[in-house]
């Protein structure tokens, strides 16, 4: 009996061992990847809408050219037979944009080389991006949190999770509005109302932001994101989530 229970109690240190081993085996910093042209992935993608409705499409991503400073990448829907949207990133990733003649980063998912505990800051603010906005203002805050396992259509793998957590702000511009009118004959004899109007200025608005994203370093980007935007009153006003569906790297993988 003590022979039997010698042996299962070896086995059971034998298995914690080699599962405290494996979790070990995690690289402690993550390299930027190193694209080629032949490099695609397709994503499936759920937008959820305030109302929560949800709507599904899939996305193929592939690289265009690289460099060792920028990326440029191609999009499309997959069930498209429009041309591609290309779009050119940083060679980490990053989106840039022009704000007030300048170009600055606005999406900044993965900072290389990354590990545990490592932060990063995105912050920005753009004039007039619509109609009634005068300045919209999005400040977030990154973080490199650990390895997890995560099951995704196109496999299991462990990733490098990375969470972000901000706000954004929106001011407006002033709207006109009717207070009140009057009415006139003109040397015609026609009848021309006119109406008094003093500029009214909404209240600024603003809300919290959160971002998480699995970046596995062998498929060279994230196999999972979450990125979700809240109202002032704490109300889900939107929520995308992209999940990897297959991949084709460097001539190969499980793209079908």
């Amino acid at each position: 009996m003590q022979k039997v229970l010698s042996i299962v109690f070896s086995a059971l240190i034998f298995f914690i061992s080699s599962y405290v081993s494996a979790d070990q085996t995690q690289p402690e910093i993550v390299d930027k990847p190193i694209f080629k042209p032949t490099d695609t992935w397709t994503f499936r993608i759920n937008d959820r809408s305030p109302n929560g409705e949800t709507k599904e499409r899939h996305v193929v991503v592939s690289i265009v050219r690289s460099s060792s400073n920028s990326v440029l990448q191609s999009a499309k829907a997959a069930d498209s037979s429009m041309p591609p949207i290309e779009k050119l990133l940083g060679a980490d990733l990053s989106l840039s944009d022009s704000i007030n003649g300048q170009q600055v980063i606005v999406h900044k998912p993965f900072d290389f080389p990354m590990k545990i505990g490592k932060k990063w800051k995105v912050s920005y603010e753009k004039e007039n991006p619509t109609k009634n906005v005068k300045k919209h203002r999005v400040e977030l805050q990154y973080e490199g949190i650990g390895w997890e396992e995560v099951s995704v259509t196109a496999g299991k793998f462990q990733a490098f999770k990375v969470e972000a957590e901000g706000t954004w702000r929106d001011e407006f511009n002033p709207t006109p509005l009717t207070t009140g009118s009057a009415s006139q004959t003109d040397k015609d004899g026609a009848v021309i109302v006119l109406k008094n109007q003093n500029p009214s200025v909404p209240a600024p608005t603003t809300g919290k932001l959160f971002r998480t994203y699995w970046y596995v370093p062998v498929i060279k980007r994230e196999i999972k994101n979450i990125e979700e935007q809240f109202t002032a009153d704490g109300s889900l006003a939107s929520r995308s989530t992209w999940e990897l569906e297959s991949y084709m790297l460097d001539g190969l993988g499980n793209k079908k």
